[in-house]
């Protein structure tokens, strides 16, 4: 059963237009109240409120994807598996509150930011309301709830943004970033246990968490290396680089971000519900990852391919001239971002199939280098500390291809044919906007940007048009299933 076959159902085409809608609420939202703070609350208290969540968001993963794989991806789910991953889940969250509350003035001492202090105090709350929401969530997921799913956390990131906007422009600075983010995971929590209303026993069962964390603790590992990375890269720099270092990389990094969790998160979620429920075997492993790598490319490499090259208009023009310093680090996170979602079908296969300690193996050699490169980086500038970051593309492109080779059975060549086209159309798209960007430096910013997004769209369908004979084809069957997203809703 290949990639077509799968796709083609009526109740995936449903989970996915609802995955879509959920994906995009949470990426406009978070983006919108992004750029409100960083316009309105200026360069040092903005690195303070960067600094205050990447300790949160270093944490709030460890909670909220404990058990979100496992209880997705086993076939038999007993009730003392609910029952066990949901007591676990509340009880960490609380545990991570105390220590946060406990440990505030060490943390914000170690990052020189010692009024810090009573922000992450109060934001550790959040912690507690992840792991009572952990468990209902993964289970409307597996149950394939996703409109439920996505309606309520919708309804709950929009109360968080009229909450925190609102302690925004009453001058309430940084405590706004901490209302809107408290507000949002609450409500999360409060609106889907109220309208899916599962079992709210607690209770821990030794044998079932035995073999909950035989799946959950690499599919934990994987996920929390994925959604931490910003947040440890963001720490790592304010300790070495103070609070408006850490600021400047935000910027860069939350541009990208938001594009990343958005494509990263649905093509994730989809691919893992879809293949754990279809399971394909034999030469349908391969057709499926191939043709999914082309249609992802179709998408993934023009997208962050014209972020890179548009990076200083984006920044000049979405959150002001202030900010142009993080224009190079957006470009390098950009282009590194690029090639690691490109991989991600990959990573779906591999968990599918049963094999989350590889996926967790790469995306740790990723963290090593990372970090290691973010340390020795600072030594000569933010810009080298970003380019020591983007070191973490090295394990998805070598160890990931080995991996595929052995599991997959996908020779190098086979991995790397279904992203030649969109590579080679991107180049020719980055030379087209970059000679636009030249002739025109006079435009109004604005102006300017709409010209480059505008010559980047066109020349590069019609270089892939001119360097594929199936693009058309490969573009046609992709709107046929948007299209079908689409009705389905």
């Amino acid at each position: 059963m290949g990639f077509k076959s799968v796709m083609a159902k009526g109740l995936i085409a449903k989970a996915g237009v609802w995955l879509l809608l959920d994906s995009a609420s949470a990426a406009i939202g978070s983006f919108i109240f992004f750029i409100a703070t960083a316009r309105m609350l200026g360069v040092a208290q903005f690195g303070v409120s960067v600094l205050t969540l990447s300790v949160v968001g270093m944490l709030g993963p460890v909670v909220e994807c404990m058990f979100h794989d496992a209880l997705i991806q086993r076939e038999v789910l007993e009730r003392e598996h609910i029952r066990t991953a949901s007591t676990v889940a509340l009880a960490t969250g609380a545990a991570l509150t105390a220590a946060l509350c406990l440990g505030a003035p060490l943390i914000s001492n170690l990052l020189r930011t010692p009024e810090m202090t009573p922000y992450l105090r109060v934001i550790s709350i959040a912690l507690v309301f992840t792991g009572l929401g952990a468990a209902p969530t993964a289970l409307a997921r597996r149950s394939l709830q996703f409109r439920t799913l996505t309606i309520r956390t919708a309804a709950a990131r929009l109360l968080g943004l009229v909450v925190g906007f609102t302690a925004l422009f009453m001058g309430r600075g940084i405590w706004s970033v901490v209302a809107q983010f408290v507000t949002t995971t609450a409500a999360a929590a409060i609106f889907l246990i109220a309208s899916v209303r599962p079992e709210m026993t607690f209770k821990v069962s030794r044998r079932h968490l035995s073999e909950l964390l035989g799946f959950a603790a690499p599919s934990l590992g994987t996920q929390l290396l994925v959604i931490a990375s910003g947040r440890v890269s963001a720490f790592i720099i304010g300790s070495l680089m103070g609070a408006i270092s850490a600021g400047v990389w935000q910027v860069g990094y939350r541009f990208i971000e938001a594009a990343y969790l958005f494509i990263g998160g649905l093509v994730n979620h989809l691919a893992l519900t879809v293949l754990s429920r279809q399971r394909p075997q034999g030469d349908d492993l391969l057709a499926t990852f191939r043709e999914g790598s082309a249609r992802a490319a179709l998408i993934i490499a023009p997208a962050f391919t014209g972020l890179a090259v548009c990076a200083p208009q984006l920044i000049r023009v979405i959150v002001g001239a202030q900010w142009m310093a993080a224009a190079p680090l957006m470009a390098i996170v950009s282009l590194a971002s690029m090639v690691m979602l490109l991989r991600m079908v990959c990573e779906s296969m591999l968990a599918t199939m049963g094999e989350p300690k590889l996926n967790f193996f790469v995306y740790l050699q990723a963290t090593g280098l990372s970090v290691l490169g973010i340390v020795i980086g600072a030594r000569f500038g933010l810009e080298f500390a970003t380019l020591g970051w983007a070191l973490r593309v090295i394990p998805f492109v070598i160890t990931f291809a080995i991996f595929a080779r052995r599991a997959l059975g996908a020779s190098f060549r086979q991995q790397l044919e279904p992203i030649l086209t969109p590579l080679a159309a991107c180049a020719v798209m980055a030379a087209c906007v970059y000679t636009v960007e030249a002739l025109l430096p006079h435009l109004p910013p604005q102006l300017l940007l709409a010209a480059m997004i505008a010559t980047g769209v066109a020349s590069y369908g019609a270089a892939a048009a001119l360097i594929s004979r199936t693009f058309r084809e490969e573009v046609v069957e992709a709107a046929a299933f948007a299209r079908r997203l689409a009705g389905a809703a």
